[in-house]
């Protein structure tokens, strides 16, 4: 007989009332412990979703005041590199190319130009994200809400709340475009449902003395995980940038002047190689082209 079908033929006897107390006194601390830490993540999680949102708000404005700056310095640097594939093909005597690459150089200028008024945008309301994870982003946004869109559990009274609810976090994630928090949701819906206190197991003792410990470990690891993300963030210079300008309204101003003016700077070097390799172009350049 196989070792599967011996442990289904195996009875198992009742429980004792003193193994049935042991386990009553066991569940009551291990919830309330669950709940203490499970309050203490949704505070450094409320606090990190705030100043993360505080930084970025920040970064935007300090963009926004120099994107002209930032626009002229990528514009420039446009022209340097087609300038030099210019050159590359007129010193290989490929002449004929060169209204090709300067028909590319005008539709890049343009694309530029319009990429930074989309991280404009993008800075003040959401997250950016690459093609890759914007695709994944919209497939796990879809999976999940094939999952557990609330009309899938209309007959399960006891738990549709719960639905609703996470669904509304899953839009909200699709939206805040946070790829972080549908991964977190598709890869543990259960875990991430007993994080936040919705009810949706019915957990016999033994089960969920199990269940809590479990819980309660993860939640522990995350809170680690989470303040040391909100460490990071208090030390970035964008943070510290942040909370100085609440206190001096003209500081963020000052430090786009700062900013500024190191692009300029850059500016001004980009500008003389320009002009230089314009000129070394001339020099070679056919007069029918």
């Amino acid at each position: 007989m196989a070792d599967d079908e011996r442990n289904s033929l195996v009875v198992h006897a009742p429980r004792s009332r003193a193994e049935v107390g042991d386990v009553n006194l066991a569940i009551g601390p291990l919830r309330r412990l669950v709940e203490t830490a499970r309050a203490r993540l949704a505070e450094i999680e409320a606090n990190y979703t705030g100043d993360r949102r505080a930084v970025e708000a920040t970064q935007a404005k300090l963009f926004n005041l120099v994107k002209q700056h930032y626009q002229e310095r990528d514009r420039l640097r446009l022209i340097i590199r087609d300038r030099r594939k210019y050159l590359r093909v007129l010193l290989a005597g490929r002449e004929h190319e060169a209204v090709h690459t300067a028909g590319k150089h005008k539709r890049t200028t343009t694309e530029t130009a319009s990429n930074h008024e989309r991280r404009a945008s993008a800075a003040e309301y959401r997250k950016e994200l690459g093609d890759e994870a914007e695709r994944e982003l919209r497939k796990l946004w879809k999976q999940l809400i094939l999952l557990y869109h609330p009309d899938r559990h209309a007959g399960e009274a006891d738990t549709i709340d719960t639905y609703v609810k996470l669904v509304s976090t899953i839009n909200r994630a699709k939206e805040e475009r946070d790829i972080g928090r549908l991964r977190e949701i598709y890869n543990d819906p259960g875990g991430f449902v007993l994080r936040q206190g919705w009810t949706w197991l019915d957990f016999s003792d033994a089960d969920e003395i199990a269940s809590l410990t479990k819980l309660l470990g993860t939640l522990h690891a995350e809170i680690v995980n989470k303040l040391r993300a909100l460490n990071g963030l208090h030390g970035s210079p964008l943070y510290e940038l942040h909370q100085l300008s609440n206190g001096r309204p003209g500081l963020l101003d000052e430090a786009a002047a700062g900013v500024a003016k190191a692009v300029s700077a850059e500016i001004t070097q980009l500008a003389a190689e320009a002009e230089k390799l314009e000129s070394e172009i001339s020099e070679r350049r056919s007069p029918n082209l």
